[in-house]
């Protein structure tokens, strides 16, 4: 329960970053142009949609469609996604901002034009790209080690069952044979009885550690 709550804890920090770092960027950017303030309130409208396209796909589109190997369903409704989310965003920068949002011919309406909804959807289709990018990057790295785990254990379970199957077999015929040195009261009969001793003892308390020095061996 703890670790899933610190899992939880740090992939929230990581978006968290991410999108702190998109501001910050692209306000510094653009903030010599317009100035600072203004740049900071587009940039974080920008932010706004664009996490709602980013989000819509990781949380609706990508595990329903994706995930299940729906690829033109999921191609067709993420680029549906991308220029809803974008058409909203240039609708309301007209509507705060208006003539400052415009694309260098003082054209105020341009952002609600259909070649300033293109621009919209361009940006947010790669805001987009990279997250997802990110996403199947995450997904890999966290699945290539539930796989070294699970081949980890799977080693660990191999070696257990191995042993448990050579332990019996082993005694047996060690007792064997310690059993004929005894009939014939032989000299290297406490000896084994002292060898068997170490053997028992490294099988239970030492052969289990990762490492073992060589001489133990």
């Amino acid at each position: 329960m703890e670790t899933s709550s610190r899992h939880s804890l740090y992939r929230i920090a990581r978006h968290v970053l991410f999108w702190g770092v998109y501001i910050a960027f692209w306000t510094v950017f653009y903030g010599s142009q317009s100035g600072y303030g203004t740049s900071f309130m587009v940039t974080l409208l920008y932010g706004v949609f664009h996490a709602g396209a980013v989000y819509s796909n990781f949380f609706v589109l990508f595990p329903r469609y994706f995930t299940s190997r729906r690829y033109l369903s999921y191609s067709l409704l993420l680029m549906a996604d991308i220029v809803l989310w974008s058409i909203g965003l240039s609708f309301t920068l007209y509507a705060l901002f208006g003539s400052e949002i415009n694309d260098g011919t003082q054209q105020s309406n341009w952002i609600i034009s259909t070649a300033g909804i293109v621009v919209m959807s361009i940006g947010t289709a790669t805001t987009v790209a990279v997250t997802l990018a990110l996403l199947l990057l995450v997904r890999r790295v966290a699945h290539d080690r539930q796989t070294r785990e699970l081949e980890r254990k799977n080693l660990s379970s191999e070696l257990q069952l191995l042993r448990s199957q050579i332990h019996p077999h082993f005694l047996f015929n060690v007792l064997n044979s310690l059993y004929a040195l005894t009939l014939q009261k032989s000299d290297l009969a406490p000896g084994m009885v002292l060898k068997l001793s170490e053997i028992l003892r490294y099988i239970l308390y030492e052969c289990s550690e990762p490492t073992v020095p060589l001489e133990k061996e």
